[in-house]
């Protein structure tokens, strides 16, 4: 082939899309997705994960135990 020139168009989007693109950016901007913690449910979540981290330890001192012995 010779010269071929290829030239990559824009993404097309119907109106519907190109709408609900837009309106979910605007949600980004408006802050819309933005989660607020209460003081309780961050304190629960602290809780989780340290009980989760507690039992990740534990398991680790045990499989350390059976190889040292």
């Amino acid at each position: 082939m010779g010269n071929v020139k290829i030239t990559e168009n824009p993404p097309y989007f119907h109106d519907e899309e190109k709408e609900m693109i837009e309106e979910f950016e605007r949600s980004l901007d408006g802050g819309m997705l933005v989660s607020h913690l209460t003081p309780a449910r961050k304190a629960e979540l602290e809780a989780s994960a340290r009980h989760t981290i507690d039992l990740m330890e534990q398991e680790n001192n045990r499989a350390w135990q059976r190889k040292v012995a």
